[in-house]
Formats: structure tokens, C-alpha cells, sequence
């Protein structure tokens, strides 16, 4: 929220609060607009998970299989430090440019155009579903289903 010549973000929020909708989402999209504007452009969010893809810069000048690239993550952080950015740590759930790439709970594998799910996420989906078939109600609707996946 702009106000007074300042920037406030909402950082509390009451669920099912009518203002709050895109509370994560929308630091997000300005996060977007900022290193879109600094040429950073493969940039995606889901909610407030990020994920910044690197792609080779071409060249017609250059016939080697060398690659080279436009920035590296030593810029993106050049550019986020300022502001407080808060990423993970690249050791605990960060993760440097590569040919995989781990987002929003799959395993983006892109020399083999493959995503499966992490074991992580496996797991946990498994343990849902097998405290969910053995309740001990045997009917159960569509929807109350639908919901003890989100949970």
C-alpha cells in the first residue's frame, strides 16, 4: 500500500479477511517487475515460491560449445540485497542455477523434459492419504476429500 509518500506492506492478516487476498502474491509481483526491470526476465512465481531460470546468452559471433550468460545469481542478489529480499539460504531450500530445478514441490528436470514429484512431497501426500483411508468412516464426498489433501 502506497500512503504519505511511503510503502507499507500488510504483514498480518485475519483469514478470510476481503483486503488480505494476495498478501504473499503481491510482494511477489513486485519482486517480478524489479528484475524484469533489470533484464532479468525468466522469472515465475507460484504464490510467493520464486523461481528465476537462466538461459544462455546467444551469440552469432561465438562457435563454441562454450555458453556464456547474462547474470548469475551474484547479481540477482545485487540487486535484492537492498531491498531485504528474505531468500532462503542456498544450503537449506535455495538452490544455485542448474539443468534441475527443485519448485513448489516437483523436480524440474530440464535436459529430460521431466517432473516428478520430490520424495519429500511424495511422502507427505502418501501419509495424507493413508491417514485419510484409514478413518474410520467409509463414505466420504468429494469435496471433504479435496480438503484433506489441502491439510
Amino acid at each position: 500500500m502506497s500512503w504519505n509518500q511511503s510503502i507499507f506492506i500488510g504483514h498480518c492478516a485475519v483469514e478470510g479477511l476481503a483486503t488480505a487476498g494476495g498478501i504473499q502474491g503481491c510482494p511477489a509481483d513486485a519482486l517480478l517487475d524489479i528484475l524484469w526491470h533489470h533484464g532479468i526476465e525468466h522469472v515465475f512465481k507460484w504464490v510467493d515460491n520464486i523461481v528465476i531460470f537462466c538461459t544462455p546468452h546467444c551469440s552469432l559471433i561465438s562457435h563454441s560449445n562454450s555458453h556464456s550468460y547474462e547474470f548469475d545469481l551474484s547479481l540477482v542478489f545485487q540487486i535484492t540485497d537492498p531491498l531485504g529480499i528474505p531468500w532462503h539460504l542456498i544450503e537449506k531450500k535455495g538452490q544455485d542455477f542448474g539443468v534441475m530445478v527443485k519448485y513448489i514441490g516437483f523436480l524440474w528436470d530440464l535436459v529430460y523434459c521431466k517432473v516428478p514429484l520430490l520424495d519429500k512431497k511424495c511422502i507427505k501426500l502418501l501419509s495424507k492419504l493413508d491417514s485419510f483411508l484409514s478413518a474410520p468412516s467409509s463414505l466420504v464426498s468429494r469435496c471433504e476429500f479435496l480438503l484433506s489433501m489441502v491439510h
